[in-house]
């Protein structure tokens, strides 16, 4: 976000004497991260992937209850590569194009990664790359790629700019949303899409 994030929003709004609801949306599903929300003056948190059953009933809960009842969130722990699930949900609300287009891009965001950390002797600022992991946790998360996501959170905690790290989790993405894209064919049963199934390479 420009000029401040949301915590920073939330105190400001807060600071005003606002007292209307305001929903932590994030990547991550740590304790820490849902405390860091509700001190900030969040009403309460709730962690991607968002859908609209879950979003509407978070806002429902806000509607009817004073006060959300404080739970403790578990690290993401997940390795299954696809969420079909989340993945399927996706599809039918974006469509088959729109979703492969997604999935295009976020393997781009990920090679991104890379070029970032080897653009200058020093590498990135380590709050820019923290913030492109953030971004691109939440984008594979929301997507149904809950492998790449949580690697992408396990390179945020390590708290450091790794080279050989960000290219296995280029290829991890890659992996994913190829995945994700044969998945999306078969689904839609669209011909179209059968152009977009990666062609192994002879070695």
């Amino acid at each position: 976000m420009p000029v401040m994030d949301g915590l920073a929003a939330t105190r400001a709004i807060r600071g005003l004497g606002i007292d209307l609801p305001i929903i932590g949306l994030t990547a991550n599903a740590y304790a820490e991260d849902r405390q860091r929300c509700l001190d900030a003056g969040m009403t309460d948190f709730v962690a991607k992937p968002i859908t609209r059953d879950k979003l509407g009933s978070m806002l429902r809960g806000c509607m009817t209850l004073p006060k959300p009842v404080v739970a403790k969130p578990t690290a993401p722990t997940s390795d299954t590569m696809l969420d079909m699930a989340q993945l399927h949900l996706v599809l039918d609300e974006l469509g088959p194009d729109l979703l492969c287009d997604l999935l295009d891009q976020l393997c781009k965001d990920a090679e991104a990664l890379v070029q970032m950390v080897n653009t200058g002797a020093d590498g990135p600022a380590p709050n820019r790359l923290d913030e492109a992991l953030h971004m691109l946790n939440g984008a594979a998360m929301t997507l149904g790629l809950p492998r790449a996501g949580n690697h992408c959170e396990t390179l945020r905690l390590q708290k450091k700019s790794d080279p050989a790290a960000l290219v296995e989790l280029v290829a991890l993405v890659k992996q994913s949303t190829s995945a994700a894209q044969v998945a999306v064919r078969d689904r839609a049963g669209d011909p179209r899409l059968t152009a977009r199934r990666p062609v192994a390479k002879k070695s």
